[in-house]
């Protein structure tokens, strides 16, 4: 008993990985960009 390793679930799993840290990509630089507001409304008074 082993484990079967599957060319297309490895492709799969990859692209599936690439496209969670893409997503994640997207979420930080929008956090990034309101806290930047954020800090310039509050600097504004």
């Amino acid at each position: 008993m082993g484990v079967t390793y599957s060319a297309a679930e490895s492709k799969a799993l990859i692209q599936a990985m690439t496209n969670n840290i893409q997503i994640a990509n997207e979420i930080t630089d929008r956090l990034s960009s309101g806290c930047d507001h954020l800090i310039a409304s509050l600097d504004s008074g």
